[in-house]
Order: C-alpha cells, then sequence, then structure tokens
C-alpha cells in the first residue's frame, strides 16, 4: 500500500488537500481584493475631499473676479464711458475672434 504524503516527497497528496489549498488560497486572494478595494476607497475619498476644496476655490475666484468685473463696468458706466449694449457688443466681438462663437475667449488678449 502506498504512503500518504507529499508530491515533492515522493508520495501523493490526501484527496481533500486540493480542496483545502483551493479553499484557503481562494480566501487568501479574496482578504487581498478586500484590502486593495479598501485603498482604492480610501484614495478616492482623499481625492474626492481635494477636488472639492479645489471646486470652492475656483468658485470663490470666480465669484470675486465677476464682483470685480460688475465694480469695473459700473465704473466705466458712471464715467459716461460705457454702457450695457456696447459691452454685449463687445463680448460677443470678442467671443467671435476665435471664429467660434462659444461664449469663450479662446484669443489672448492684446498687449496694446
Amino acid at each position: 500500500m502506498g504512503r500518504v504524503g507529499s508530491k515533492a516527497a515522493g508520495g501523493t497528496l490526501p484527496p481533500m488537500a486540493g480542496l483545502f489549498t483551493h479553499l484557503f488560497d481562494s480566501e487568501y486572494r479574496q482578504r487581498e481584493d478586500i484590502d486593495t478595494l479598501r485603498l482604492d476607497a480610501e484614495l478616492d475619498a482623499d481625492n474626492i475631499g481635494r477636488l472639492g476644496r479645489e471646486l470652492q476655490a475656483t468658485t470663490q475666484r470666480l465669484d470675486r473676479t465677476e464682483l470685480v468685473l460688475e465694480a469695473m463696468f459700473l465704473y466705466l458706466e458712471n464715467q459716461g464711458l460705457m454702457n450695457r449694449e456696447t459691452l454685449a457688443r463687445l463680448v460677443q466681438e470678442v467671443d467671435e475672434l476665435d471664429g467660434k462663437r462659444d461664449g469663450r475667449a479662446r484669443v489672448k488678449p492684446t498687449d496694446g
């Protein structure tokens, strides 16, 4: 009768060894997957937090820019140098400098 032992020792594996190896390897892989997912979730949470802070800072800069532009326009209007119709026409002209009417200034402003 043959001896039950490892293949490396020249014997054969017991019939249940393959099942146990499969079960424990599977559990180990699942734990690795869970750990990887946990780390990914933590990184995603960090990125979401960072992006939220960047969005808030950008929104604050945009709000400040709108405030300054409105103040500058009111100054020009009060000085009689500009009115809303002229401003609207100039905005449209600048918008179309790049050949597209898309609400964006894609052409860099001139120095003079």
